[in-house]
C-alpha cells in the first residue's frame, strides 16, 4: 500500500515519503490522491468509502509547502479513512522579514515586533483561498460542522 500511495502522489506532480502501512487501512482501499493546478493536494476516501468529514490542512507555515505535511495527513487518513484531507499551498512571495526573499508564505511578514499594526499584505487572498476550499466542501454536500481547518506555523 505505501508504495502505491507514494506513486499516486508522485504521479499527481509531487513526492511524499509515506510510512503508512496497510494495517491502518483495515478493509479500506487506497485513498484517492490528487494534485490540482494550484498544487493543492487532496487525499480523499477510497472508492466505496463514505466521505463524512474534511480536514483543510494541516496548513503549512512560512517557507514550507503542503508536501511537508503530506506524510502526517496520510498517516491520519490511514486511521480515519472516511476523512478527506485538503492541503493547500501558499503562494511564493517576497517576505520582508527575510530580506525580501521569495518563499511560500500566506502573507508578507514585515517583522516579529507588534504584528497587530502590520499591513499583512496577502492575508486577505489567503483567507479567500481557505474560504473557497470550505465553500467547495459545503457545495459538495458536507455540513459545516464536519469541516475542520487547522495548521501549524
Amino acid at each position: 500500500f505505501a508504495i502505491a500511495t507514494a506513486a499516486a502522489v508522485a504521479a499527481a506532480g509531487g513526492s511524499v515519503r509515506t510510512r503508512v502501512s496497510a494495517t491502518g487501512m483495515a478493509g479500506a482501499g487506497a485513498p484517492r490522491v490528487s494534485r490540482d493546478a494550484s498544487q493543492t493536494v487532496t487525499i480523499a476516501p477510497a472508492e466505496g468509502t463514505p466521505h463524512t468529514a474534511t480536514v483543510i490542512g494541516p496548513i503549512h507555515g512560512l517557507g514550507d509547502t503542503n508536501m511537508g505535511w503530506a506524510d502526517a495527513a496520510m498517516h491520519i487518513h490511514s486511521q480515519l479513512p472516511h476523512v478527506k484531507f485538503v492541503l493547500p499551498n501558499a503562494p511564493v512571495v517576497p517576505v520582508t522579514l527575510n530580506g525580501g526573499m521569495a518563499m511560500p508564505s500566506w502573507y508578507d511578514i514585515t517583522s516579529l515586533d507588534d504584528r497587530t499594526v502590520q499591513p499583512c499584505a496577502g492575508i486577505e487572498e489567503s483567507r479567500a483561498t481557505v474560504t473557497a476550499l470550505i465553500e467547495a466542501e459545503v457545495a459538495a454536500g458536507l455540513a459545516h460542522d464536519r469541516i475542520v481547518v487547522g495548521g501549524f506555523s
